[in-house]
């Protein structure tokens, strides 16, 4: 999320906080607040969401990049395998293609899974030529795997650019909420009382300020 997002949420809901603490029985106010306890509640959804879209989606892009990197070497071991059984069965020869390291992700798994066929189809010349009694298995379970962490990345990529989508909106509808807020805590609540300065400062969307104690200047010798 934008950290100017961020820190306009964070003053909706200091503005929010502040009007539950401050009531009025004004029926703008009463109204405007209302409008801004709905923005706030799916402002924070969003912001859920957002995060856990973007966190979701950088596990599942890492998780498919590691597994991508090892049924590379697995894909190589079959084909070598395979290029050995042509040697016998000419009915093979050419067709044990290894895909091209730097391949999209779907020409990639495409690849896998024709080279996944044809071993099936010739199961039992590849396991006598060493392929491994485990290896088709594994390679499926790998494929499957890599198709899960695709949907995953893919899902929460989704989430995280809808949901920032929408946030723009709920922002907006923050800032004006608490921009109506504005005239009415001026006209509501008397000038100079705390109640006044606690709104000032709660709508400032850098946050609060603390301002350091004063230090007096050391006095100059004579």
């Amino acid at each position: 999320m934008m950290s100017s997002t961020r820190r306009k949420l964070a003053m909706a809901q200091r503005a929010l906080d502040f009007a539950h603490a401050n009531p009025s029985t004004d029926s703008g106010y009463v109204a405007v607040v209302a409008r801004l306890e709905i923005a706030v509640a799916r402002g924070d959804v969003l912001a859920e969401q957002e995060t856990g879209g973007r966190v979701g989606e950088h596990s599942a892009v890492k998780q498919r990049r590691m597994l991508r990197a090892s049924m590379q070497v697995d894909l190589k071991h079959l084909v070598k395998v395979g290029e050995s059984a042509a040697r016998t069965h000419r009915e093979l020869a050419g067709k044990f293609l290894l895909p091209r390291a730097g391949a999209p992700h779907k020409a990639f798994i495409t690849a896998a899974n024709v080279l996944l066929s044809l071993a099936q189809a010739n199961k039992d010349v590849l396991i006598a030529l060493g392929l491994g009694d485990q290896f088709l298995d594994d390679l499926s379970a790998a494929i499957t795997s890599f198709d899960g962490a695709t949907d995953e990345a893919h899902s929460g990529r989704w989430d995280h650019v809808g949901a920032k989508s929408e946030l723009a909106t709920i922002v907006a509808e923050c800032s004006d909420c608490v921009g109506l807020l504005d005239g009415l805590v001026m006209r509501l609540f008397p000038a100079g009382s705390d109640a006044v300065g606690a709104w000032q400062s709660a709508r400032n969307v850098a946050g609060p300020f603390r301002h350091a104690k004063e230090v007096p200047a050391p006095p100059i010798a004579a």
